[in-house]
C-alpha cells in the first residue's frame, strides 16, 4: 500500500511538472522570448531532446512488450480462448438462465428473534 501510494505521488509530481514546462513553453512562444544562448547550448539542446526521445521510444517499447507477454500468458492460462468466448471455450460449467423460486421461512420474516435473557 504504501508503494502505491508513492507511486501515485510521483506519477502527480511528473505530470506537474511536465504542466509546469509546458505553460513556460507556451508563454516564451506567446510572448516571443529571445534568449542569447552560447552555440556550444544549442548542441547539448539538441543532444539531451535526441536522448529524450530515445528514452520515450525504449519506453514505450518496454509497455508495449509488458502488454503483449500479460496477453500471450492469458490466453494460455485459458488455453486459447478469448474472455468474451461462450462459457463452454471458457471451461465453464454450462448456466441456465431459469431462476429458482426461494422458499421463504414466514416465521422468520414476521416474527423477530427471541430477546437474549442473562
Amino acid at each position: 500500500m504504501p508503494g502505491r501510494k508513492f507511486g501515485q505521488f510521483a506519477a502527480r509530481l511528473l505530470m506537474a511538472a511536465g504542466m509546469g514546462a509546458g505553460i513556460v513553453g507556451v508563454l516564451v512562444w506567446t510572448f516571443g522570448l529571445r534568449f542569447h544562448v552560447p552555440e556550444w547550448m544549442w548542441r547539448v539542446a539538441a543532444v539531451k531532446l535526441t536522448f529524450a526521445a530515445a528514452a520515450g521510444l525504449v519506453a514505450a517499447g518496454a509497455l508495449l512488450l509488458r502488454h503483449l507477454k500479460k496477453r500471450e500468458r492469458m490466453e494460455t492460462a485459458l488455453g486459447g480462448a478469448q474472455p468474451n468466448e461462450p462459457f463452454g471455450a471458457l471451461g465453464a460449467a454450462p448456466w441456465t438462465p431459469e431462476v429458482r423460486r426461494r422458499e421463504q421461512e414466514p416465521q422468520r420474516i414476521t416474527t423477530p428473534p427471541e430477546p437474549h435473557t442473562p
